[in-house]
């Protein structure tokens, strides 16, 4: 179980640090262009509350993931994990967001599943390490 976890942990820091870095782009080349319209349905901000909120989220991210990886505040890691995924289903699910057909839902699908598994891999971090007994 060791071995697996450390996968699901290395997955949760890998998906994180990419989705991080993927709004921090986002925001950054939508800033840099002067364009400061940006629409996202499935977040609840708009206009340049969303361009703000998403430069702030993903340094919030990054810091999350390095904090996380060097075990400085893992609970700011699980604590960003969570946010990740409430955000995402109530973006998603609990919200008019429409999906443009089956491959939209799946590609959604697939976010929020790989979102949980990131949220497991945080989780993972609280797990105590069981040392076995030697017996002589």
């Amino acid at each position: 179980m060791s071995i697996l976890g450390a996968i699901v942990r290395a997955y949760s820091y890998l998906f994180h640090l990419a989705l991080s870095l993927f709004v921090l782009a986002i925001a950054f080349v939508t800033l840099t262009s002067g364009a400061n319209t940006l629409q996202m349905e499935m977040l609840p901000w708009k206009d340049t509350a969303l361009l703000y909120w998403l430069l702030a989220l993903g340094l919030i991210g990054i810091i999350a993931v390095v904090l996380g990886v060097t075990r400085k505040l893992p609970i700011l890691f699980l604590i960003w994990s969570v946010v990740v995924f409430a955000l995402l289903v109530r973006g998603y699910i609990f919200s008019p967001y429409t999906f443009d057909g089956v491959s939209d839902f799946s590609r959604v699908l697939l976010l929020l599943l790989g979102a949980l598994l990131a949220c497991i891999g945080a989780w993972l971090q609280f797990r105590r390490k069981t040392h076995r007994r030697k017996y002589a």
